[in-house]
């Protein structure tokens, strides 16, 4: 008579994790409500190339909206509220405002200490977000993120084969907004920014948890869409990215078989990616120079204004430097140019404390990717959670990311994944406290019956 027992059981445990809850009726249309803005959101995360009041884009827009009505209907629906990163951001934000007030250009810190405060809600929002909606509802979510940088990737494309279309956009937008002048890249102002959106976009597609070749093909895809951009930094995260991903297989998960699998996967990969620039090539002979232009044309004299501006930071911290930096945003005034470099930023402009708060954010999110990447039930997918941060770090070497939205994105799905492998894992854990211990011969008469 076990099945007796267990049926009540499990039926008084879900009644204890969703008592709180509005009718289920109502609470399904306002989460459909929710998630449409979300999915809007998402969705425009790529236009940014429009000059728009208070410097905001139209994903800024379509918070505005979206916020307000989740915190609704989270507080609701009494969904747990809970602040992912918290103790490391208010730690930057506190470092943050003393610098700013201590600066010679207070008014710069406090901007910068507005869109940090925005960004962090935004960032808690979205993560409540990704770990309340049911699973119908986040695969929703996630196929908008990813049909998202399809379509901007596909733009990318069309720009770099035919660069008069890119003049042409341009001129279209004259007065109104721009696109970068020498790169593709797609509806962003700047193709650094696009290829970290592009980047952003293996981690939806992973999550989804499709069949193994259609993943393949729509990775192979995107990324040749982010190498359309030209960006070295993003071709320097993914790298890092996938190889920690492929170390993960072995060393989190122990499935060496796997790791040859997907090796293999790969190399078909640029396989069929090297016959696709040849045929390219042989159809428009006048695409090998632009090649040759977008992807490596530009590396030296890039990385030498790096250089310079790295050695210009330096210089500063090896003077007299106050404890809290020269301040927020301050860098950019003294040598013209922002320093492409989150850490050396962080440290010149914010002090000692700066770095570690820093240091400590990108700490916590690792430690929650490992657990996500250690969970079988999440599938291999989960993974990329671990090479997302590493490649994040990486690109953070040659670019300042810290305030581009794409990475908060990707870290508040990580952040709700993370919630939802916990309260699974609570309720199993709960279930099996409740479970009484059947006998051989009971379970011979639950088969029978």
């Amino acid at each position: 008579m076990a099945h007796l027992v267990l049926v009540p059981v499990r039926v008084a445990l879900d009644e204890r994790l969703d008592c709180s809850r509005e009718p289920a009726a109502n609470a399904k249309n306002v989460q459909s409500l929710v998630v449409l803005t979300a999915c809007l959101l998402l969705w425009l995360q790529p236009v940014q190339c429009l000059k728009l009041p208070g410097n905001l884009q139209l994903a800024d827009f379509a918070s505005l909206v979206f916020m307000p009505l989740c915190w609704s209907w989270l507080v609701r629906t009494r969904r747990p509220l809970r602040l992912p990163l918290l103790g490391p951001m208010l730690g930057i934000l506190c470092v943050t405002g003393i610098a700013a007030v201590a600066s010679r250009d207070p008014m710069s810190g406090a901007i910068v200490l507005v869109t940090e405060s925005y960004l962090y809600l935004w960032f808690v929002t979205l993560a409540l977000l990704f770990g309340s909606v049911d699973e119908v509802a986040l695969r929703r979510l996630l196929w908008v993120w990813v049909l998202s940088g399809l379509a901007n990737g596909a733009l990318i494309l069309m720009q770099f084969v035919h660069p008069p279309l890119l003049a042409t956009m341009n001129g279209m937008l004259s007065g109104r907004g721009a696109l970068d002048p020498f790169r593709p890249s797609g509806l962003f102002e700047n193709c650094n920014s696009a290829s970290l959106f592009q980047l952003s976009v293996f981690v939806p597609l992973l999550a989804l948890r499709l069949r193994e070749r259609t993943t393949a093909a729509l990775a192979a895809v995107l990324l040749a869409m982010m190498l359309g951009t030209g960006s070295m930094g993003g071709a320097l995260a993914f790298a890092t990215g996938t190889a920690v991903m492929m170390g993960s297989l072995v060393v989190l998960r122990q499935e060496p078989r796997t790791f040859l699998r997907y090796i293999a996967l790969g190399l078909v990969g640029i396989v069929l990616l090297a016959i696709f620039v040849a045929l390219l090539t042989a159809l428009v002979p006048s695409i090998e120079h632009r090649i040759e232009y977008v992807l490596t044309g530009r590396g030296e004299g890039s990385a030498n204004s790096r250089f310079g501006l790295w050695q210009k930071g330096i210089d500063i911290l090896l003077r007299d430097l106050p404890a809290f930096g020269v301040g927020p945003d301050v860098f950019k005034s003294i040598a013209g140019f922002g320093m492409h470099n989150d850490i050396l930023s962080f440290a010149v402009e914010r002090g000692l404390l700066g770095v570690l708060f820093l240091i400590l954010f990108v700490v916590m999110a690792a430690v929650h990717a490992v657990q996500l990447g250690r969970d079988r039930q999440s599938g291999n997918g989960a993974l990329v959670h671990a090479g997302m941060l590493c490649g994040l770090v990486a690109i953070a070497q040659t670019h300042e990311i810290f305030h581009q939205r794409p990475l908060w994105v990707m870290l508040a799905l990580q952040e709700g994944l993370w919630w939802r492998m916990l309260r699974r894992r609570v309720a199993e854990a709960s279930v099996a406290r409740l479970e009484p211990e059947v006998s051989p011969v009971e379970s011979g008469e639950l088969a029978s019956h």
